[in-house]
């Protein structure tokens, strides 16, 4: 009960910090007119002179901006393997974004024809594409009971590891449990920036499981009630 009370609080300090019902109310409007609409997590900085991050919510304000998977089944969308969200820049800031981008490809005296719908004189359509990259893992359950994930760690860190475990336990004069491994097949969500015709920023890696765009559309809705 303690714990459920603390992650609610978190949530409701992270909604207030966000003004998320500006996110909620835009994406319930525009799934009311189009039936479809969406928001997003985002983390930023919280302060210009370190490294921590807030969680914040934000609006999506062009519901045709998002595709998904046409292979998701779940309303949450949650088991999408992957996710588009466009957005539609000017020349000029486009080159103030991404200012070593080359529009080259753009630019050729016959462009083919999947051209047009990316460049046009004045602007430059800009995708962020997230997915989901299969990955191995694994897990061990320590001499003290913790599990852990040592995916990345060597040997000698492992064994390191595992022996400080076990003297904590003796010292509160337990017994130290045997390890336990088990290798899993996860996934890692990753974020690109692509223009069209070449990759701007990534791969970048999310920490958490799944892509942090939710829809809001009409028919998920329904399908939540």
């Amino acid at each position: 009960t303690d714990t459920a009370e603390l992650f609610t609080g978190l949530i409701r300090n992270i909604e207030q910090q966000s003004m998320a019902s500006v996110a909620y109310t835009r994406a319930g409007g525009n799934a009311a007119i189009c039936g479809e609409g969406a928001f997003r997590i985002v983390t930023l900085y919280s302060d210009d002179d370190g490294f921590d991050q807030d969680i914040r919510i934000e609006p999506i304000y062009n519901p045709l901006a998002v595709i998904w998977d046409r292979n998701a089944r779940k309303p949450t969308m949650e088991d999408a393997n992957h996710c588009w969200v466009l957005e539609r820049f000017s020349m000029e800031a486009f080159k103030r974004e991404w200012p070593d981008a080359s529009t080259e490809s753009f630019e050729a005296e016959h462009p083919e024809d999947w051209v047009s719908e990316w460049y046009t004189n004045n602007t430059v359509l800009v995708a962020e594409y997230w997915c989901k990259k299969p990955m191995k893992r694994r897990l061990a359950i320590m001499p003290d009971g913790t599990v852990q994930e040592v995916t990345d760690l060597s040997e000698p860190e492992l064994a390191q590891r595992m022996v400080q475990a076990a003297q904590a336990e003796i010292e509160l004069g337990r017994e130290p449990r045997q390890p336990v491994f088990r290798d899993v097949d996860s996934t890692k969500v990753v974020r690109y920036i692509v223009n069209g015709a070449e990759v701007l920023q990534g791969p970048e890696d999310w920490p958490g499981r799944y892509i942090p765009i939710i829809p809001g559309s009409l028919h998920h809705a329904l399908g939540q009630l």
